[in-house]
């Protein structure tokens, strides 16, 4: 078998899947926890440490904790 079929054969077998990952996208947003049609959300502060204690991080620190605070300004509650 000469090598340039083999190379297009193996192109051709690998890219199959490629395909079928790309058939399952939609036009619309996930449907989450978070839709599209919440906007009451808002980000308060983002910090490395618990709720109740700030820290300083360096570089190669491991196992820290980085917490996000979000507040639901909506009218509405997020189920």
């Amino acid at each position: 078998m000469d090598l340039t079929k083999l190379v297009f054969l193996l192109v051709l077998v690998c890219s199959i899947p490629v395909f079928h990952a790309y058939g399952q996208l939609d036009d619309k947003p996930p449907q989450g926890v978070l839709r599209a049609g919440i906007v009451g959300v808002k980000l308060l502060d983002a910090y490395f440490g618990t709720s109740t204690e700030k820290m300083e991080v360096g570089p190669g620190d491991k196992n820290v904790p980085f917490t996000v605070e979000f507040a639901n300004i909506s009218t509405t509650d997020i189920v």
